[in-house]
């Protein structure tokens, strides 16, 4: 970002320092997928527990 900020818009913009804490993950399913509506009721419901932010950080780091 800092690069195309200075390639596109020399001096017109700035890219803030800014940690965003806000991270989203997908997975990928064959379109039609019977597994689609299973594996989200789960992902809902391991979200909703701390053992979800342990395993982010264990596999993504901080």
């Amino acid at each position: 970002m800092k690069w195309k900020a200075n390639d596109a818009f020399a001096n017109r913009a700035d890219v803030l320092r800014v940690i965003l804490n806000f991270q989203e993950y997908a997975i990928v399913l064959t379109l039609g997928s019977e597994l689609r509506k299973r594996l989200n009721e789960k992902l809902l419901r391991f979200r909703e527990i701390d053992a979800w932010n342990e395993h982010v950080y264990h596999y993504l780091g901080e």
